[in-house]
């Protein structure tokens, strides 16, 4: 199993970026990205309730 997780904070002096800006946050923006289009699979942990009554005694 592999967790990962992704964290950030930005801070523009204006509304719009520069292009020296955005040169230094396109590998970021780029890996946002992917992880946007990635195949999410979620596995839950927690036991069916149906399951558990099938297993009482």
């Amino acid at each position: 199993m592999s967790t990962g997780a992704r964290d950030g904070a930005t801070h523009f002096d204006s509304d719009v970026c520069t292009p020296d800006d955005f040169t230094r946050m396109r590998p970021a923006i780029e890996a946002i990205g992917r992880d946007v289009r990635a195949e999410v699979i979620v596995r839950s942990t927690l036991v069916e309730s149906s399951n558990v009554a099938s297993q009482a005694p």
